[in-house]
C-alpha cells in the first residue's frame, strides 16, 4: 500500500481512500468496488472512523 493513502477501517476491508488533508467531519469511502465495498469514513480531527449503516461506492 502506497505511503499516501489510508487503509480502510471495516474489519477484514484491505481496501484504500484519499490521505489528502480532511476536514472536519469530512466524509470518504474506501476504493473497494463491489455491493461490498465503498465503506464510509468520518474524520472527527483525530482520527478517520467507520460510518455506520452507509455503504456507497467511491467512482474515483
Amino acid at each position: 500500500m502506497s505511503a499516501d493513502r489510508e487503509p480502510c477501517q471495516k474489519k477484514g476491508c484491505f481496501a484504500t481512500f484519499e490521505a489528502a488533508a480532511a476536514r472536519a467531519d469530512e466524509t470518504r469511502h474506501c476504493n473497494r468496488g463491489g455491493p461490498d465495498g465503498g465503506h464510509a469514513h468520518r474524520w472527527d480531527l483525530t482520527a478517520w472512523k467507520m460510518v455506520t449503516n452507509t455503504m456507497e461506492h467511491d467512482r474515483s
